[in-house]
């Protein structure tokens, strides 16, 4: 099977997106050298690609939780970030039920 789609990526012309984050060793994790925070692991890896070829900076929030709905119908954690507007992306390693 042959799939003929055209992906077009939006350049965000340098756009510092806000990424709220759960930090999960191997996956997405925050050290720090000589008082400099950086971050390693494959998810920051496809943030570090999707920067550069959408041409975007990021600044990075932390959560405990991956999301949950909530009884007034909005959700909490990373999910509940990006619903209401407090993050442009979620990063963490998330399945749909």
């Amino acid at each position: 099977m042959k799939l003929n789609h055209t992906f077009k990526f939006k350049n965000f012309a340098g756009e510092n997106l806000r990424i709220v984050a759960i930090l999960i060793p191997g996956l997405f994790e925050k050290i720090e050298i000589n008082n400099t925070v950086h971050y390693k692991g494959f998810l920051v890896e496809i943030v570090e690609t999707f920067s550069k070829q959408l041409n975007f900076t990021y600044s990075i929030s932390y959560t405990k939780q991956f999301g949950a709905p909530l009884k007034n119908g909005g959700w909490s954690g990373a999910v509940g970030a990006v619903l209401n507007g407090a993050a442009d992306m979620g990063v963490a390693p998330l399945t749909i039920n």
